[in-house]
């Protein structure tokens, strides 16, 4: 292959010669262990698997919490703009942004939404990739996906792995001996299920584990795998991230080629679909990663078609052989029943919910902060004192936005007082850092200026806003 200077455009068709070229030269870059994997969701979407996509876990998350919405507009009066403007922010919401928020609420519990992603049954995707390995064309492998069914595809057929999550700086091992395939997960991983942690330890999930850009030590790994095998095959990956996609451009130097392989359907190959048109479908591909492939140093290709058949096509031009997967799919769907908020203000779990949709929302508009007002009277008559942290700190978080220091103070330091009695620790040293650099703030402010700067809040005598040591 060589560069020529945009990705060419390839279709999944054996009849094609380009087709033909391309199996053969990516076969010969799995023999020559050149090759590093970089899978999405849509790996584990194939059949038998069939786990759920993101979209299909974000839309029961949405319902629950547009429910709750609703409960609340009507509490606490808001015009159609106001509504409006709110509900925007919550059509948009990336699924690690509502687990975040409803992880703040209902704690770990919020993660066990994720267990029809611990499905067991692996698919030709999986076992294509524990076939690659077991004849040693294949050590190494980037994933995005929690599930394991590619450790357990690679045990079946006779190779051990070590699954490393760069972001909590810890592994594990799949299989018995020495393990020859290395799989990495920026995202985090399931546990075995024998482990005594449980399945989530390891996971990144919510917004808050995940991060809003790419984290440094996700970075150093993904560079480490594709230094060593610098073929990059990705596969059922939508680039719809701000952490992970950003990393490939700073990788980039390490690439001896990309193969960008995007789900189109047999029909869609056969008539040579458009790679993308006015499809919104395929917006990432044309805006993003296409852009991205045509500044590449090095040779690029966007396949359009079906990762499996491709990876098909590989093991046959390599006389490799799988296994097959002997567990019967478990049809399952996404229960946001957890979180239902029918049960209004006055049940506990409802209220969680509720408040999750403030933080969601929280500093948009006057409604935002009306709402979260109305949660602190609720949270209190419920005597829920980790809602009422939370509630409070939010609070403090608006009005510092809004330039009301004192008032900002105050509440983070209700929300300091409320997490100490939980024995919430780390919260505590967290909101006792904030609230002293504040402090010095406002004595800065009113040392300097002889007097009270930014308004009334700020002219509040200094004690009242002062920090326990």
């Amino acid at each position: 292959m060589s560069h020529t200077g945009r990705p060419r455009i390839v279709y999944l068709d054996p009849g094609d010669p380009a087709y033909v070229r391309l199996v053969r030269d990516t076969a010969e870059a799995f023999r020559l262990a050149d090759v590093t994997p970089f899978l999405g969701a849509g790996i584990s979407f194939e059949q038998p698997s069939q786990l759920p996509m993101a979209s299909a876990l974000v839309s029961p998350l949405v319902d629950v919490l547009s429910r709750a919405a609703c409960q609340m507009y009507d509490e606490v009066g808001s015009s159609d703009a106001e509504r409006l403007e709110l509900d925007g922010v919550l059509a948009a919401a990336r699924l690690e942004r509502l687990l975040d928020m409803l992880h703040t609420t209902f704690g770990d519990e919020a993660l066990a939404y994720l267990s029809p992603l611990m499905g067991t049954c692996w698919n030709p995707n999986h076992a294509a990739i524990g076939a690659l390995a077991r004849q040693g064309f294949l050590s190494r492998c980037i994933t995005l996906n929690f599930d394991l069914l590619i450790e357990e595809a690679s045990r079946v057929h006779g190779v051990s792995s070590r699954t490393t999550c760069p972001l909590v700086g810890k592994s594990f091992l799949t299989g018995s001996g020495p393990a020859s395939l290395n799989v990495v997960k920026p995202h985090g991983s399931f546990m075995p299920t024998a482990r005594a942690e449980g399945p989530h330890p390891l996971l990144s999930a919510t917004l808050s584990q995940v991060g809003s850009r790419p984290m440094p030590s996700n970075v150093k790994a993904i560079r480490a795998c594709v230094q060593d095998s610098r073929t990059l095959v990705v596969a059922g990956y939508s680039d719809n991230d701000w952490d992970i996609f950003p990393i490939l451009p700073r990788i980039q130097e390490s690439l001896r080629r990309v193969i960008w392989i995007d789900y189109r359907s047999e029909s869609d190959v056969r008539a040579r679909a458009a790679p993308w048109g006015n499809d919104p479908t395929f917006d990432a591909l044309r805006d993003r990663v296409y852009p991205w492939m045509a500044r590449l140093p090095c040779d690029s290709c966007i396949l359009l078609g079906r990762a499996r058949l491709f990876l098909c096509d590989i093991l046959g031009e390599l006389h490799i052989s799988t296994e097959s997967c002997r567990e019967l799919p478990a049809s399952q769907s996404a229960d946001a029943r957890r979180f239902d908020p029918s049960g209004g203000c006055s049940d506990p779990r409802s209220l969680r919910t509720m408040v999750a949709f403030a933080l969601l929302v929280q500093q948009r508009n006057c409604l935002s902060e009306r709402l979260l007002f109305w949660l602190r009277r609720q949270v209190r008559r419920a005597k829920m004192l980790d809602l009422m942290a939370t509630v409070e700190d939010a609070i403090g978080h608006t009005k510092h936005t809004n330039r009301k220091l004192t008032t900002a103070v105050l509440c983070t330091r209700r929300a300091r007082t409320l997490w100490r009695a939980i024995g919430e620790s780390p919260k505590v040293a967290e909101l006792t850092l904030w609230l002293g650099l504040k402090q010095a703030n406002l004595e800065a402010r009113l040392g300097c200026w002889g007097g009270p700067a930014g308004g009334a809040e700020v002219g509040r005598s200094p004690g009242s806003a002062g920090v326990a040591a």
